[in-house]
């Protein structure tokens, strides 16, 4: 049912990651519950709404565009889009900035994915991704993945602006090529 609240959970029965990740939040949306649907505009001015996508979902949440950690989070996504594109998942960054801010943002950074503006808040509220911050209007940093079925399949509820990207890669579909082959080369220079 939409709306359960329960501890994030990070990890489910079918994928387990290496990198256990847990979180004080307990407020967010809970795995197995089905998400919240919502209809915005994308950096385009294109709508989006999510019950029409069929296809696993990342929805990830960040506070500001052209801030530095917004800015690495979404260029590791943006590296990691044509993987994620050609594994069936659609990404979605989600702030609070304009249609227009994300037109500008897309451009600096050259970001591949799909940004959508939530500047009522109305998505933040629905997946309880507003900061903790006192004050603060922007999103937390969260990630929410959905199945094709509107299932939460997994949260994470803490997260490295860094990194995040590729352990949501890994955690979905598993290493990326070139580790595999860095990881033969080292194996090969170890018995040489």
């Amino acid at each position: 049912m939409a709306g359960k609240r329960k501890k994030a959970d990070s990890e489910t029965s079918s994928t387990k990651s290496k990198k256990k990740k847990t979180t004080s939040d307990s407020d967010l949306l809970e795995v197995d519950s089905i998400a919240p649907d919502f209809e915005v505009k994308d950096q385009d001015g294109e709508t989006v709404k999510l019950s029409e996508i069929k296809k696993t979902v990342v929805l990830f949440f960040y506070p500001k565009d052209n801030t530095p950690g917004c800015k690495k989070e979404n260029i590791a996504f943006s590296k990691y889009s044509d993987k994620f594109e050609k594994n069936d998942i659609k990404l979605l960054g989600v702030s609070t900035d304009s249609v227009k801010s994300h037109k500008s943002f897309c451009e600096k950074a050259a970001l591949k994915h799909t940004l959508i503006s939530d500047a009522d808040r109305d998505i933040l509220e629905k997946y309880n991704a507003q900061s903790k911050r006192a004050g603060s209007k922007s999103a937390r940093r969260i990630t929410y993945v959905i199945g094709k079925d509107m299932k939460i399949v997994k949260v994470y509820g803490s997260v490295k602006p860094e990194t995040h990207a590729k352990e949501v890669f890994e955690d979905l579909v598993g290493k990326t090529e070139s580790e595999d082959d860095s990881e033969e080369e080292e194996e090969d220079s170890d018995e040489e």
